[in-house]
């Protein structure tokens, strides 16, 4: 869906493409039942193993966990979008839009001319490229091409003001759309993207020092063996794995906080945010149809925050989950390399 507000001499044009119809009832349970993330590599692991299967220490991908949590809200997101009225075609929407103008103005609805001109204008900003190079336009700019198209219309008389009741429809819903976005954008910055930052190039550090420990062992013969001590060579493996298992648990410790953190602020922003849309009777307050469209699409806004929660969970789960994979089958393939060691060791022939 995309909007277009355009002013001059006060006078506003809208242009609804799609339509929407909120829900008209507080939201914020939906989200409540999100899972919190887990504290530990072992409570990760729970979380994600593959339950009756038999593929040892097997693990879910991520989008297989918090599934009813996503449900739910992906449920709800859909009645938003199944509640779209037909597309308009760009002739039936740049009618609408006239007639949106016309209903809050007594020029507009006076003047076949400026109708005219504004529906060539709605026309021409459902072209992408136009609509783009448009909103590029000063203010300045702006003004001079629609008193241009005013002038080839000849609409004659002074378009006057918009309705001081429209103006502060707009003004209102506006300021809180943007309130909105403006808090959607700090939650991606303060934890969204900071819960997804990767940690392979630490790991890799790890491993180009555990690297170079091994390449210095000196090589050793022993019957038919010959290489690195297999004792000291385990213990440099064991040394550099706990770094990479304590590299883990510090990542999990840091991200699941920052999640718990990222959890609570939403929530809190959400029952705000529900409260007000509740104040303003889901757009059914306001004169204009088209907010309780802009409502529908900022109720969806709201959910999909719940969904970038849920998907930030599923990630560091996976992560750390497979940290504690990696330390289950190195405990299982360890004992079996001792074995066989031991066997190249102490078996002569």
């Amino acid at each position: 869906m995309r909007k277009k507000f355009l002013t001059w001499s006060l006078l506003c044009t809208c242009l609804i493409i799609e339509a929407q119809t909120p829900i008209k009832s507080r939201l914020t349970g939906v989200v409540e039942g999100i899972p919190n993330a887990p504290a530990t590599l072992d409570e990760a692991y729970k979380i994600a193993k593959i339950k009756g299967q038999g593929t040892q220490h097997a693990i879910t991908l991520p989008q297989g966990l918090y599934e009813d949590a996503k449900k739910k809200i992906d449920k709800i997101i859909g009645q938003l979008e199944a509640n779209n009225t037909k597309t308009l075609t760009k002739e039936e929407a740049a009618d609408e839009a006239v007639k949106r103008a016309a209903s809050s103005n007594s020029f507009v609805a006076g003047s076949s001319e400026m109708q005219e001109a504004m529906k060539e204008l709605q026309i021409k900003l459902q072209d992408e490229k136009f609509a783009e190079e448009f909103d590029a336009k000063s203010d300045k700019e702006k003004e001079l091409y629609l008193k241009s198209l005013v002038k080839s219309h000849n609409v004659k008389g002074n378009p006057g003001t918009i309705g001081a009741a429209t103006g502060n429809e707009i003004r209102e819903f506006n300021a809180l759309a943007n309130e909105i976005n403006t808090w959607k954008q700090s939650l991606m910055t303060k934890f969204y993207n900071k819960i997804l930052q990767e940690d392979a190039k630490e790991h890799k550090s790890i491993d180009d020092k555990q690297k170079k420990a091994l390449d210095a062992l000196p090589v050793i013969t022993s019957g038919e063996y010959s290489g690195p001590d297999p004792k000291k060579e385990k213990q440099i493996n064991n040394e550099f794995f706990e770094d990479h298992v304590k590299l883990a648990k510090a990542k999990l410790d840091t991200t699941a906080k920052l999640w718990q953190n990222y959890k609570s602020e939403y929530l809190i922003g959400f029952a705000n945010y529900d409260t007000k849309l509740a104040a303003i009777d889901y757009g059914y307050k306001y004169n204009l149809p088209e907010w309780r469209s802009g409502v529908a699409g900022l109720q969806k806004a709201l959910l999909e925050i719940g969904n970038d929660l849920i998907y930030c969970n599923q990630k560091l789960t996976i992560n750390a989950a497979s940290w504690y994979v990696k330390s289950l089958d190195r405990s299982t393939t360890g004992t079996l390399n001792k074995t066989q060691t031991l066997a190249l060791l102490y078996v002569s022939f």
